[in-house]
């Protein structure tokens, strides 16, 4: 090996000398570029070399020729010597052997040519592409850029169309390969295209029919059409891909028009067929060139020059009077033949909607109302299919010429004031407040509130049974600004409840949570508020349990339900038991008598108050019990161990925990471990003697489920040390069996900050204890040099 090495850098002798004896180098710079070189050789000549040993020397030599130029520059030295040669044919020299070494890495080959590229090394790119397809016939990106090679740097476009037809023969399902064939192939055309006007010759000048049908773009219909026939399942994105590559040249027109008629031809049922069509006159597919690129045409330029330009339209038109440019007219007329081919897609409405609302309404006033108009027109013509989410988009639209923003709420929109004195006139469809009573609703609501509230009353009267048709309606009359006035404050709860009411039938457990979440006193309690403690807050505890018993009526197994109406119980005796110290003291005479009576009182309705809350939790276990899961139990439970913790409460919310099976394995891991640290920590602190000996049995049950190296199990072996130490009956040898769960559980999780900081906070505590248990100073510094051994081990 040390010969091999001694040899190749001896070959270099040559270079580095001249390097020296030009000033670009100092004898000590060249003593340390062989060092490093020679380090790097002895890497490579190892029995099982790595790629990235490779990859670190080619990147180091790069380095080297970079510092060489800079300093030939600053030293104005023009000649070229050996040296300037010797750097460049060093580093080919080290990718032949890499490639020799993983010949199978594509990645390898790719780096190779493109430092071959950059150096123009013309003749050794001839033969290392030959040589990388061999090995990888099946890499796309290889074909695509040995094309790209023959065609824009050796100017040999026949043998770039080789290249690729031989790519497709192989790949004949590849989608780069087609397109990017098709992109050479209108390049061509494009090429030859502005050769024939730098000659200038005519279009029609010496052109026979096929001539004329090459420059139409005939060969790259060709390869589109071919490429269908192979592959017809390939979908609309692909043929939306060719679209894109025609936005890249000039007087494609005949090309985009065979993709357009194949789009029509294989997917007139497809709503997104016709959104296709319609934006490419808007610019190109999807509209991604954005309608505010859209410029007026130059007078004076035909259509012959520009037959792909979009252009204002400079006076009315029969079609959209002036407001719209031809190619959002254009994008319109393809839109209605979609929905007179589609008249049930709701689909299909929804795209014309959606199209609609993207042309650039900041325009004129004059536009801005056309689109509205046009929405309008679309949302009434399609009223028998529309889902609820087009009709909560109908009902976003102002009564006036704008379009509501698709963030903005409809209501916040709606809720705006018109100034006074504006006349009609000369504002027609502009919403005002309504002076007086309106028999739509008073005066509670604007205009563009109550039209919406309108259309939302067509959606459900369209979709009776649909519980998202009865979700929108409830959200769009929560989003009104109920801060205005109590009159509108009370219309807005008043209108929710009769919503509510008409569809309980079909009312989602969402849907009647929300209900439930009604204040009695006229306001909507917010969404993050919980229902219990609003109700509470005004009395309106049974009304609101009314809800939720309806909605477990119809929903028997929900958990959300079932969830909220314990927290709803338990919040309700949490305010009903502040007050019954009280109500004893003034029942009572003598200040003994009285606390004595409130002492009786308040563990009366404590029992009581437990009681009907355990039964509340039974009865939902029971509804639940095929789909029981460890998060419901302890959603049900955590009320009734927050106020009433004893050792048989935990252990039957345990027991449940265990007919848990559904989810099996590590699925219980979380919420069991929770459920016994909550258990572990109320041992730690209350220290009775059942609580300690529960919390032991907890341990083993614990232990023998889940393990000892269970990551999620951290924080309950934590409270378990801290439940043993505090115990006087805890012997020293259970908690050092605590501290190695503890270790183990540390140790087992994923790597990180917070890993390492867990682990060695464990380590950390074992040595306390161990210093402080037995004084022995030996052991705690055996603690922390296994803590300093599992560190370097990570």
């Amino acid at each position: 090996m040390a010969d091999s090495v001694e040899q190749l850098l001896e070959r270099q002798i040559p270079a580095l000398r001249d390097l020296v004896d030009r000033g670009i180098m100092t004898t000590e710079e060249v003593q340390g570029l062989v060092d490093q070189r020679r380090h790097f050789e002895y890497r490579l000549q190892r029995r099982s070399p790595r790629k990235v040993d490779f990859i670190r020397y080619i990147e180091y030599e790069g380095k080297v020729d970079a510092l060489r130029k800079i300093r030939k520059q600053r030293l104005r030295l023009l000649k070229n010597t050996v040296s300037d040669f010797a750097q460049t044919q060093h580093v080919f020299f080290i990718f032949e052997r890499a490639c020799r070494k993983f010949q199978a890495d594509p990645d390898m080959w790719l780096q190779y040519i493109d430092f071959a590229a950059k150096e123009k090394a013309e003749k050794r790119l001839g033969t290392l592409f030959p040589r990388a397809l061999q090995l990888h016939p099946r890499h796309t990106g290889l074909w695509v850029k040995a094309a790209s090679w023959q065609y824009f740097e050796v100017s040999n476009a026949s043998a770039a169309r080789v290249l690729l037809q031989r790519a497709l023969r192989l790949n004949p399902h590849a989608e780069l390969l087609w397109r990017e064939y098709f992109r050479l192939e209108l390049h061509y055309v494009a090429k030859l295209g502005q050769r024939r006007v730098v000659l200038g010759i005519d279009k029609s000048e010496g052109s026979d029919a096929k001539d004329a049908a090459f420059l139409q773009g005939a060969v790259p219909k060709a390869v589109y059409l071919n490429a269908l026939k192979i592959n017809p399942a390939w979908g609309l994105g692909f043929r939306v891909g060719f679209l894109r590559i025609c936005n890249e040249f000039d007087e494609t027109q005949h090309v985009v028009a065979a993709i357009l008629d194949s789009i029509a031809q294989d997917f007139k049922g497809d709503p997104e067929g016709w959104v296709v069509r319609a934006t490419y006159h808007l610019g190109g597919p999807g509209g991604e060139d954005k309608q505010g690129e859209e410029e007026e045409s130059e007078a004076g330029t035909s259509d012959e020059k520009q037959p792909n330009k979009r252009r204002r339209v400079a006076g009315p038109s029969e079609a959209g009077g002036g407001a719209f440019s031809e190619g959002e007219l254009a994008s319109v007329s393809v839109l209605e033949q979609g929905v007179a081919s589609l008249p049930a897609d709701p689909n299909m409405w929804a795209a014309y909607a959606r199209v609609l609302r993207s042309f650039d309404t900041a325009a004129t006033p004059r536009k801005q109302a056309e689109v509205r108009r046009r929405l309008e027109g679309v949302y009434e013509r399609a009223a028998t299919c529309l889902t609820p989410e087009l009709f909560l988009d109908w009902a976003k639209l102002e009564p006036g010429g704008d379009v509501v923003p698709a963030a903005a709420p409809a209501a916040a929109a709606a809720a705006e004031e018109s100034e006074a004195g504006t006349s009609d006139e000369k504002q027609p469809n502009k919403r005002r407040r309504v002076a007086g009573p309106s028999e739509a609703g008073g005066d509670a609501f604007s205009e563009g509130e109550l039209a919406s509230v309108s259309v939302l009353e067509q959606g459900v009267a369209s979709l009776p049974a649909d519980p998202n048709m009865w979700a929108a309606y409830a959200r769009v009359l929560r989003s009104f600004d109920t801060a205005a006035t109590p009159r509108k404050q009370a219309e807005v709860r008043r209108r929710l409840e009769g919503v509510y009411e008409r569809a309980a039938t079909c009312l989602t457990p969402e849907l009647f949570l929300d209900w439930a979440k009604l204040e009695p006193g006229g306001d909507v309690v917010p969404a993050a508020a919980p229902a219990a403690a609003a109700a509470a807050r005004v009395g309106g505890v049974a009304r609101s349990e009314a809800v939720l018993c309806r909605g477990l009526k119809a929903h028997p197994n929900s958990h959300e339900l079932w969830t909220a109406l314990v927290e709803l119980k338990h919040w309700s005796h949490v305010v009903a038991a502040a007050t019954v110290p009280a109500k004893a003291g003034d029942d009572a005479g003598s200040e003994d008598e009285s606390g004595g009576a409130a002492v009786e009182a308040e563990a009366s309705v404590a029992a009581a108050q437990k009681a009907e809350l355990t039964g509340v939790v039974e009865e939902a276990l029971a509804a639940c019990s095929a789909s029981l899961s460890s998060a419901l139990v302890t959603a049900l439970f955590q009320p009734l161990v927050s106020r009433f913790a004893s050792h048989k409460l935990f252990a039957a919310a345990l027991a449940h925990c265990g007919r848990c099976r559904g989810g099996g394995g590590g699925a219980l891991l979380d919420i069991p471990t929770q459920l016994c640290c909550q258990y572990l920590r109320w041992a730690s602190s209350s220290l009775e003697q059942g609580a300690v000996a529960g919390a032991a049995k907890v341990h083993r049950i614990v232990t023998q489920r889940f393990g000892r190296s269970t990551p999620a199990l951290l924080p309950f072996f934590a409270e378990y040390i801290n439940v043993l130490r505090l115990s006087q009956a805890a012997s020293d040898a259970a908690i050092r069996d605590a501290f190695e769960s503890a270790v183990s559980c540390a140790q087992g999780s994923s790597g990180g900050d917070d890993a390492e900081s867990d682990l060695g906070a464990v380590f950390s505590a074992y040595a306390d204890f161990e210093l402080a248990s037995t004084g022995d100073v030996a052991k705690a510094e055996a603690v922390r040099w296994r803590l300093a051994v599992a560190a370097r081990s990570d």
